[in-house]
């Protein structure tokens, strides 16, 4: 409910921004997975977009197959947006170290920091993982998340100029 009633901003700091479990095949069927195979956190960043035109940071992994298929979460967002006229709300940036972190800041007012993973292992119905997140309005808190944020976005690659890596 915290993203999709964002009302200017989410900077977000994920290891992973996947869709469907089966959508790692879009890498040898191009365009198999589409707005419809979104997760509920991806379609509540459409909502925040779509309702109150919120502008999107995410830094996410760009080794293994979290880099993989974060490619295919990042452009399967991008395309939807661009499809509904949003184009230009969502900047993706691909951190070239090993990211392990779940970190997202909305309206530079609420801090949600935890082990709850934009992965189809952590969402929906019979999943299996347990997930736990922190939320938090300490001012301190999201000071220091802001200058950790603006480091590691200076340190990522834009999204289309990121190059894959296997190894970090």
């Amino acid at each position: 409910a915290a993203l999709g009633n964002a009302q200017e901003s989410i900077d977000m700091i994920h290891v992973n921004f996947s869709l469907e479990m089966y959508c790692m095949l879009d890498l040898v069927l191009p365009n198999l997975c589409t707005s419809n195979d979104v997760l509920p956190w991806m379609e509540a960043i459409i909502q925040a977009v779509e309702t109150n035109q919120t502008h999107v940071r995410a830094i996410v992994e760009n080794t293994s197959s979290n880099g993989q298929e974060n490619r295919i979460g990042a452009q399967t967002l991008m395309d939807e947006l661009a499809r509904r006229g949003y184009d230009g709300y969502v900047e993706i940036r691909f951190y070239n170290g090993k990211l392990h972190a779940k970190s997202t800041l909305i309206d530079n007012q609420l801090l949600i920091i935890g082990s709850q993973n934009m992965h189809y292992s952590s969402w929906g119905e019979g999943r299996g993982l347990t997930e736990h997140s922190l939320v938090t309005s300490d001012p301190e808190a999201i000071a220091e998340y802001q200058r950790l944020f603006e480091v590691k976005w200076a340190e990522a690659s834009p999204f289309k100029e990121a190059e894959y890596s296997i190894t970090p």
